[in-house]
Formats: structure tokens, C-alpha cells, sequence
């Protein structure tokens, strides 16, 4: 549908040019046409809407990621300063609950017990306690986790990024009722998400720490049935400030026009003409080199 209005836009803009052909070049030869007047006001605005078509499906596009859990287990029963989880005088297992900070890969990160330093830019996923002390628990798909959530977990946004990791740590609560109460760090590490096909889960993983391990699996749906990996909805060939790209006709993924790279940000990174310095030069068009002031 975005496709054919487009089109019928972009006809009704050469057509209207097509008219304004009918008004002279010199300001004396100018005829007073209105419907050609009519038709250019029309196309223009025509031309804009399209634009504003194409900003509010990318809008209107999303994404939910998945995290299965299939199974976690703490075979020594210890904390991660390997104090075993006792409570008084008696020792047993943990009252587990797990944190799970979601954020773009970027910068080297440590992962905190307790995730106070990272930037949970994607999402961020708290339990309640999992089970009583329990600790090598299966989870199955759509049994609860905790009190409040159930498995998988998940997490929402517009733009899937392209390299994910998820700051995961593991807390005894005993008596708390949350892990900002009084509760005990049992261990955490930072788990890089493998790049995920829209609608296939990964198979199962497994992270360890010291003391500690956890199989997960990732799902990425996205919102619009019909998008490519990116999660932006389906592909419509594109030439305006939205992006430069057409669509390979067998993967439905976007391939930029010359000059443009970058499909992920929809082919709107330009690229300079060749011979523009690097450090002091840039484009805002495809071809172009611009002097960067000073």
C-alpha cells in the first residue's frame, strides 16, 4: 500500500511538472494557468505527505525480544563470595531472582551484581523469587517466573540495534521481597546475544560463571509481519529523506543506491566524492565533499 501511494505521488509530481512546462521562462511570457498552478501546489504537497507516509510506518514498526529460560542451576549452593546461602543457622539453598539489563553493544562494560553501572538502553527485567530454595530449576515456556512474570521474558522497542548484550545477575532474597531489599549477590556476568533472524529462536546457550550457570534461548519478533531484520516493517524501494535504497527482490532486504551505505539506518549515510578527506571533509549528498569549518 505505502509502495503504490508513493507512486501515485511521484506520477502526480512528473505530470504536474509536465503542465508547468505550459508557463513561459521570462516573467513577460508567463500565462496565468491556474489548474497548472493547482497541479504543482497539489504535487508538492503530495511529495510531503509522501515523505510523512514513509517517517510514520517506520514508526509504526517494532520489535519484541525474547529471553527463554530453559534452565539455571547453582550446583555449590554459594554466594559469589562463596559463602553458602544460609539463613540464621541454617544453611540451604538460594531463594533465587534474576536481573537482566538489556543494552547495545558498545563500549566495554562490567557487569555489577547489582547492574547500578550499566545503561539498560533496551530494557530492563526483575523477578520476584523463582522458587524456594531451589537451586537447579527448568523453566518451561509460559510457567511462571517468579511471582509476576512469566517465561519467556520480554522486552519492546521501535529499532532492533545491532549487537545486543544483557548484563545478567542472580540474588538470594531469603526474606526480601525484592533485590534492592536485603538480599545477597550469588553471581552475574555480562551475555552477548549471537545476531537473531526475525522469528527464529537460537538454540539453547549456556553461560557459566564460577559458581553459577544458566541455558537461555533469544526469539526476536517483530511487530510487522512482513519486516526485513531490522524490524522497520517490509521493504518499499525509497529515494527522499526517509532513505535511498530499492529491494532485492528474493531477501526483501534493502540495498542502497549508489552513493548511500549503511542499510541499517536506511541508507541515509552518504558517501563522499572520491578524493574527500576523511578528517576533513563530509557529504550530506551522495558525491558531494563539504570543508569542515576551519
Amino acid at each position: 500500500l505505502g509502495a503504490a501511494i508513493c507512486g501515485l505521488l511521484s506520477l502526480l509530481l512528473r505530470e504536474s511538472v509536465e503542465l508547468e512546462k505550459y508557463r513561459g521562462s521570462e516573467p513577460e511570457e508567463t500565462i496565468w494557468c491556474p489548474m497548472c498552478y493547482l497541479a504543482v501546489l497539489t504535487a508538492r504537497l503530495a511529495t510531503l505527505l509522501c515523505i510523512i507516509f514513509s517517517i510514520l510506518a517506520v514508526a509504526r514498526a517494532g520489535y519484541r525480544f525474547e529471553i527463554h529460560l530453559v534452565r539455571y542451576w547453582n550446583p555449590t549452593h554459594t554466594l559469589n563470595d562463596a559463602r553458602t546461602c544460609c539463613e540464621y543457622t541454617v544453611c540451604n539453598e538460594c531463594e533465587n531472582a534474576f536481573r537482566f539489563c538489556v543494552h547495545e553493544r558498545g563500549a566495554e562494560r562490567t557487569c555489577e551484581e547489582e547492574n547500578r553501572n550499566v545503561d539498560c538502553s533496551i530494557g530492563f527485567i526483575e523477578t520476584k523469587h523463582i522458587r524456594d530454595n531451589d537451586d537447579d530449576i527448568t523453566f518451561t515456556d509460559g510457567g511462571s517466573v517468579g511471582t509476576t512474570l512469566t517465561n519467556p521474558l520480554s522486552v519492546t522497542g521501535d529499532l532492533w540495534p545491532r549487537e545486543v548484550d544483557i548484563c545478567w545477575s542472580v540474588h538470594d532474597l531469603d526474606h526480601s521481597q525484592s533485590i534492592n531489599g536485603n538480599s545477597d549477590p550469588v553471581s552475574a556476568r555480562i551475555l552477548p546475544v549471537p545476531p537473531l533472524v526475525p522469528g527464529n529462536t537460537t538454540e539453547e546457550l549456556q553461560f557459566d560463571t564460577s559458581n553459577a550457570h544458566i541455558r537461555l534461548q533469544f526469539r526476536l519478533v517483530c511487530e510487522d509481519p512482513d519486516s526485513v531484520s531490522d524490524c522497520l516493517g517490509p521493504c518499499v524501494p525509497t529515494d527522499n529523506a526517509t532513505g535511498h535504497f530499492t529491494c532485492d527482490p528474493d531477501t526483501g532486504e534493502r540495498v542502497c543506491l549508489d552513493g548511500y551505505q549503511d542499510p541499517w539506518s536506511r541508507c541515509t549515510v552518504c558517501i563522499p566524492s572520491a578524493g574527500c578527506s576523511p578528517d576533513n571533509g563530509y557529504c550530506l549528498r551522495a558525491g558531494e565533499c563539504l570543508c569542515r569549518e576551519g
